[in-house]
């Protein structure tokens, strides 16, 4: 029997719960990732949009398939 703290089970509960949090963190980035792609097809890789949008070419802000 483990002692009044139950650190074990809250342990196991809380790896399993940042795992799953990492990954539905990564499904997400590479959804946005594919619907920037989709919207502007000369992407190669996000960080490419910072020099149009630090120039003014490209708004800050907007919308690519529904992520904002």
């Amino acid at each position: 029997m483990r002692g009044s703290t139950g650190r074990g089970d809250d342990a196991e509960h809380q790896g399993t719960s940042a795992r799953e949090t990492v990954l539905g963190f990564v499904r997400a980035l590479g959804a946005a990732d594919a619907a920037l792609r989709q919207t502007v097809p000369s992407l190669k890789r996000p960080a490419d949009l910072l020099a149009p949008a630090r120039s003014g070419e490209i708004s800050r802000k907007g919308e690519a398939r529904g992520y904002a």
